[in-house]
């Protein structure tokens, strides 16, 4: 089953990677994200911008689950989607995931930005020196299952919307500034540091972000599998009440 659900990601994958926009987009926000960090300290990175610039273009793949179930309305194929005899969180997670882990590629397109730009400013060239590169690579990791969690919850929010694209935007700017990339959480006011806490991503960065692995990371590594699970299952939940409510009222088609 695990093996069929992969494939079926590879296969979602490649046919993103395939649109000029998604793969735009997957490339492009982290590049200009660290881009910009750069430029803004004059050259000097930061130990953890890798990281950083790793999570905004993961974030920014994933909004685009916002629309990808309803995008298959227009394919003429949610329909068929949705009355397949296997359930339906096997049907849709391999294509909702696919929009977050095509932006995986902004992983070594983050490293290569600020190796080459240390390279010609004189500046240190390793992007996690000073920092535990195990507790980046942790975070990343969780970043990335956070991310498919965030994709699977977002794609059944918004399936009955048919103009559920119009709301991405929305969604990616306020996670960008309150997940800790932007800016540390602990220089947020406490009702914006509960807030940006319910999110599992903020989770993972503060993670990636420690120097060295502690009691704190230990919970904070629990909270962020816990809060992921808690999304998985309302995503499961909100889709299947979604897709049966499209079926009553007759709009998985156009018509």
């Amino acid at each position: 089953m695990m093996d069929g659900m992969i494939r079926m990601a590879w296969f979602h994958m490649r046919n993103l990677w395939s649109t000029s926009f998604f793969l735009e987009t997957a490339i492009a926000s982290p590049l200009s994200f660290a881009l910009l960090r750069l430029i803004a300290a004059r050259w000097a990175a930061a130990p953890s911008l890798w990281l950083d610039a790793a999570v905004c273009g993961l974030w920014s793949t994933t909004t685009l689950a916002v629309g990808l179930i309803g995008f298959q309305r227009y394919q003429g194929v949610l329909k068929y989607l949705t009355v397949s005899p296997l359930p339906l969180w096997r049907v849709f997670a391999p294509l909702v995931a696919a929009a977050t882990l095509i932006g995986v590629i902004g992983l070594p397109i983050s490293f290569a930005v600020i190796v080459v730009a240390g390279l010609l400013s004189g500046h240190d060239p390793v992007p996690f020196a000073g920092q535990s590169i195990g507790l980046q690579l942790i975070g990343y990791l969780l970043a990335v299952v956070a991310c498919c969690a965030s994709a699977m919850l977002l794609s059944s929010i918004f399936v009955l919307s048919r103009s559920a694209i119009a709301f991405e935007p929305l969604v990616l700017i306020p996670v960008w500034m309150l997940c800790g990339i932007v800016m540390p959480i602990g220089l947020f006011p406490p009702f914006l540091r509960v807030v940006a806490l319910l999110h599992p991503l903020t989770w993972a960065v503060w993670i990636g972000q420690q120097r060295s692995f502690g009691p704190l990371c230990a919970w904070a590594v629990a909270g962020c599998l816990a809060l992921c699970g808690a999304y998985l299952a309302a995503a499961g939940k909100g889709l299947h009440v979604a897709l049966r409510r499209a079926c009553v009222e007759g709009t998985l088609d156009l018509s």
